[in-house]
């Protein structure tokens, strides 16, 4: 009980991220060291040695090897290995500096009601065609992102929050799902804390990645019944211009079809990632 009072943890998910994690743990490897945070590196799948990466560089954090390459698997492994709150998800492929965790640790520690808090998400574009990054443009000025607290593969939960759910359900959306678990009321944006993700380059793997979301989006309505924090839609796209709203439809409507899958078969699905910003 002492370690859960004065330990927060951070649990990091990889499958296959030798080719960028360092960027990662490098930023989070002082705090580990000294004990301020664990750091656990949940490596699942991995046939690209990122665990052994991570053991003979980052000997301070605790690396676990799961066979099955399954992101929920990975963090259900995690948690099982008795971690202290709060507790900070972060996607391997994500960058965050220090104060930025602290941020995010210090926005949930004292609050006794679930809190969910996510970072600013500073979004690097410059790599991506025009399409995508007119598409990302235009998702930024929806009410959605403002205000459902995108945290660019980052969270943090204090306890209440996580004692709201059992282990991580076997789902393509955790994310999603802790999010409508915990509740729209309960998700703080972060303003001091900033984490920065690389968009999608191409139209094709931008299109994975909606379609990954939709699908998973359908499968938690479907399967689990929890269906989507609700906004009203009438000034969602109000702050988009003709040509961002256009190719924002688009966009979604393409990967709305491509989602398409009978939630019963989804045993074949085979997990669609972005490999083109992982550089």
């Amino acid at each position: 009980m002492e370690k859960e009072a004065m330990c927060p943890a951070i649990i990091i998910p990889a499958h296959n991220e030798s080719r960028v994690i360092g960027r990662l743990l490098k930023a989070l490897s002082p705090a580990a060291i000294n004990g301020e945070f664990e750091v656990v590196v949940s490596c699942n799948g991995c046939t690209d040695g990122t665990d052994e990466m991570v053991r003979n560089n980052y000997p301070e954090m605790r690396c676990l090897n799961v066979k099955q390459a399954s992101k929920v698997a990975a963090l259900n492994a995690a948690e099982e290995s008795g971690l202290g709150f709060p507790r900070i998800y972060i996607d391997a492929d994500i960058e965050i500096d220090l104060d930025s965790v602290r941020s995010l640790i210090d926005a949930v520690a004292c609050s006794k009601r679930p809190l969910l808090a996510v970072p600013t998400a500073i979004l690097k574009r410059d790599e991506a065609s025009w399409i995508v990054r007119k598409y990302y443009s235009a998702w930024m000025k929806t009410i959605f992102y403002r205000e459902q607290g995108f945290g660019g593969g980052v969270f943090a939960l204090n306890k209440p929050a996580r004692v709201k759910f059992g282990s991580f359900p076997d789902l393509i959306a955790d994310d999603t799902y802790v999010r409508r678990t915990v509740g729209l009321k309960n998700i703080k944006v972060v303003k001091n804390s900033k984490a920065y993700a690389r968009v999608p380059r191409t139209v094709a793997s931008l299109l994975k990645v909606l379609s990954r979301v939709k699908l998973g989006n359908r499968q938690l309505n479907q399967t689990i019944g929890l269906c989507a924090n609700r906004h009203s839609k009438a000034n969602a796209y109000e702050n988009l211009g003709f040509l961002e709203l256009v190719i924002y439809l688009l966009i979604n409507s393409v990967a709305q079809l491509l989602a398409w899958k009978p939630i019963d078969k989804m045993d074949s699905y085979r997990w669609q990632r972005d490999e083109t910003s992982r550089a």
